[in-house]
């Protein structure tokens, strides 16, 4: 039972140990302190990042195919995927706190993988 409080503390991002966060941040020589200002900036700098990134890429100078010199008509199967290697690859993931999109941490996820093996063997049976 005592083990269940850290995944629950963790599942709703509240932890023992806070880390402060700085009052201010410099931009362009600016120190900016307003809370409001600091969340637009970082949503400027996110939200146009990839679009920033795609403007310095080199536009492709011939086609896909011209890569595909040796054209195979063969086709590849790929084994399913079990619940065994679900729990091996998460267990090689990095146990982290920060959240993922859909607000999940790593190490959320890698406690309540066990229970994850057992659902899918009833669907399994």
């Amino acid at each position: 039972m005592k083990k269940t409080w850290p995944i629950l503390r963790s599942a709703i991002n509240q932890h023992k140990n806070q880390v402060s966060l700085p009052d201010h941040f410099k931009h362009n020589s600016n120190t900016i302190k307003d809370k409001l200002q600091i969340a637009e900036r970082f949503n400027n700098l996110f939200s146009n990042m990839g679009y920033e990134i795609s403007e310095n890429i080199p536009l492709w100078q011939h086609s896909f195919s011209h890569y595909l010199k040796n054209k195979t008509t063969k086709s590849i199967f790929l084994d399913p995927v079990t619940p065994g290697d679900e729990i091996d690859v998460a267990s090689k993931i990095k146990s982290k706190r920060s959240l993922d999109h859909n607000n999940i941490s790593s190490n959320l996820m890698k406690a309540s993988i066990q229970n994850t093996e057992t659902c899918h063997n009833v669907h399994i049976l």
